[in-house]
């Protein structure tokens, strides 16, 4: 069995009373020997076999970690839809670097990072991996959810979206904080993008345009005519001509 606080900042009265009501949970829904839960202050899992050894160097493959994706009804913003993309991704890419740069090798691992951004008018973020594993492991775990959920459910806009899998969880909220205290990072929203501008002709030139074409059409008719009379008159006479000499 593992377990872990789900919020970096959870003390361990709190994450003790988290783990024990979710093994509660776990046994009444997953009455099998394997089960994950998670929850807002913790993540349980427990199995009959050896989960972790998937942390080997020659077993880990991030991409085969199953993520489990809660997005809230609903839209975040009115914001354009480019401009809502742009600063979801600056956020979780903030917020991955942060989270992989805040354990070092060389000490106690605490894979953690909590990020704010002046966004119409806000979105808060976090991000955490377990502290088994290393800096490389937590940056393709948290990677592997920021593709789930910038593919799958970006469009959607909802006002949040929790994503886990049992080795890392990703979050964000345009409603409010997912975390408690000050946010470890103060992000600005990135620019936005110009209204989309759709191009047409002044209407002085449109109708000039079509003046012009209209005058050019008349006077194609008006050539064809006269051509075609200048070659009938000129057959006429000739064919006059050969029935001349013929009867003479």
């Amino acid at each position: 069995m593992g377990s872990r606080s789900a919020a970096g900042t959870s003390n361990a009265s709190a994450c003790a009373v988290c783990v024990a009501a979710s093994f509660g949970d776990a046994e009444r829904a997953c009455p099998m020997d394997t089960a994950a839960v998670y929850r807002d202050a913790c993540v349980l899992r427990f199995t009959s076999f050896r989960f972790l050894d998937f942390l080997r160097e020659d077993q880990w493959l991030a991409s085969e970690l199953n993520a489990v994706i809660y997005a809230d009804p609903g839209s975040v913003t009115n914001a354009p839809a480019a401009w809502f993309s742009a600063a979801l991704t600056g956020i979780f890419s903030a917020l991955v670097n942060r989270a992989v740069a805040a354990a070092p090798s060389n000490s106690t691992r605490k894979y953690f990072a909590t990020a704010e951004m002046d966004f119409d008018p806000k979105l808060y973020g976090l991000a955490q991996c377990a502290p088994d594993l290393t800096p490389a492991q937590c940056r393709d775990c948290l990677g592997n959810l920021v593709a789930v959920v910038t593919t799958q459910f970006l469009k959607r806009r909802a006002p949040g979206t929790s994503a886990f899998v049992v080795w890392c969880s990703l979050r964000y909220s345009g409603v409010s904080p997912v975390f408690e205290g000050w946010a470890m990072l103060q992000l600005t929203a990135p620019p936005e993008p110009p209204p989309e501008a759709t191009l047409a002709p002044p209407a002085s030139e449109s109708g000039a345009g079509t003046k012009r074409s209209r005058a050019g059409i008349s006077a194609g008719i008006s050539c064809s005519v006269v051509l075609m009379l200048i070659l009938s008159v000129f057959f006429f006479i000739r064919f006059r001509r050969r029935i001349k000499a013929g009867t003479e």
